[in-house]
């Protein structure tokens, strides 16, 4: 056998390293939905909030190998307009740049209320905002960040600290690019606001579109719709007999605000005063429109203590459940599915689903509520290859008509599983 000259041998292996370079990371967006800062610190003034925003560059930290450092662009939005931040005309951070890892610090905090400080000063005793983080440079993959807004009681020592860390824009998440349904599992009210009422609960659903903002695509504007489930039935929720969101519809960006705060206790009083001592739901929020990947949600759940300054706040996770997306097939196995359609989409009564078989083969179809509870079983048989139709009649197994709402049905074949959501009509 002919064995390969040194050079030869270099350049093979040049290749081979190559092919397993890694591929430079491009810039990452994230957004952080809801922040809260007043003049006075936590650390010396009573019912007072700070926002702080900790940015950490891990590599070389753990055993882990040395990287070349990144860079974070955090851009302040005002709450009301949508437009960056301005105190007596001049912009905060529109962005604010920092340098983090390789020759600068690793650990880097952005104190928003330092950051206003500095750069404006404090015209008014608190502002309300969201912001936008573009993680860029050599290494931007090396970067986590974390988000935590601490309230201060009744002195410096009674603190109550809520942590989330900022969302990855959906149309750039590398796992769930094309989410557009998402769910929150429990959200909760009480008769009564928080900044008046002691001892009650407020669920707020934030919803922000970025689209067009810091410099990423987008800008046409989306819909944000809000189903909300009695908790412990699973129907759709009601309040003195009337259904409260099946959906509640909001425009956002394009024209319309760019961001919403969506209050459970609003759209319950929109049915009359409340008909229970609380009001305990499930959500589901479908985001459609051009700006569709840009919109970011979080609820927001607050409890009242002994007075409307003393407050506990969760940050809450909006659950992206499913994607919009066609799974398509590359190779032809048995049962190996191609397509799924469903028509029509929102329904009224019975919905057809068609499919193709790239070979023959064994398929399952199932229907779905937004619990993940089987509804309906819809076929469980061999099928020959090529185009297939199925029909639901909109009816559970026990031949009872599904109440209105969001329901999913999946495919199961040889290869994988397939599924789309559908919008029973009340």
């Amino acid at each position: 056998m002919a064995i390969p000259h040194r050079s030869s041998l270099a350049v093979v292996f040049a290749l081979a390293m190559a092919a397993f370079a890694p591929v430079a990371a491009r810039a990452a967006t994230y957004v952080l939905p809801h922040w809260i800062e007043t003049s006075g610190s936590t650390a010396t003034t009573a019912y007072a909030f700070d926002d702080f925003v900790y940015l950490r560059y891990t590599p070389g930290l753990g055993g882990s190998a040395s990287g070349p450092g990144a860079t974070v662009d955090l851009y302040l939005y005002d709450n009301a307009a949508g437009a960056p931040l301005s105190i007596f005309g001049a912009q905060v951070c529109a962005p604010c740049t920092f340098d983090i890892g390789g020759m600068a610090p690793r650990q880097v905090t952005a104190d928003i209320g330092n950051l206003i400080t500095t750069r404006a000063g404090f015209g008014a005793p608190a502002y309300v905002g969201y912001a936008v983080l573009v993680v860029r440079g050599a290494d931007p993959a090396g970067v986590s960040l974390d988000n935590a807004l601490v309230n201060s009681h009744s002195n410096a020592f009674d603190l109550d600290v809520a942590a989330s860390p900022p969302i990855r824009v959906r149309n750039e998440d590398p796992v769930l690019p094309a989410a557009s349904v998402y769910v929150i599992p429990h959200m909760l009210d009480t008769p009564g606001s928080t900044s008046t009422t002691t001892y009650t609960f407020d669920e707020t659903l934030f919803a922000i579109d970025t689209g067009g903002q810091a410099g990423t695509a987008g800008g046409g504007g989306a819909t944000v719709s809000l189903y909300l489930y009695d908790e412990s039935t699973g129907i759709t929720l009601t309040n003195n007999g009337a259904v409260v969101c099946a959906p509640c519809t909001y425009a956002i960006g394009g024209g319309a605000p760019r961001k919403l705060a969506i209050r459970l206790e609003d759209v319950v009083l929109a049915k009359g005063a409340f008909d229970a001592a609380a009001k305990r739901a499930t959500g589901v929020v479908v985001v459609n429109g051009p700006d569709r990947g840009a919109v970011t949600l979080q609820p927001w759940l607050i409890n009242s203590h002994s007075n409307a300054f003393d407050l506990g706040i969760t940050q809450q996770v909006a659950q992206p459940v499913w994607t919009n997306g066609l799974v398509g097939v590359e190779a032809d196995v048995p049962g190996a599915l191609r397509t799924l359609r469903v028509a029509p989409n929102p329904a009224p009564g019975a919905v057809r689903l068609a499919f193709e078989l790239a070979a023959a083969g064994t398929v399952r179809a199932a229907v779905y509520d937004v619990a993940g509870r089987e509804v309906a079983a819809l076929a469980d048989a061999r099928m020959a290859a090529g185009s297939h139709e199925l029909a639901w009649d909109g009816r559970d197994a026990a031949g009872q008509r599904v109440t209105g709402g969001i329901y999913f049905v999946r495919l199961t074949g040889a290869d994988r599983s397939t599924g789309t959501r559908v919008v029973m009509l009340p």
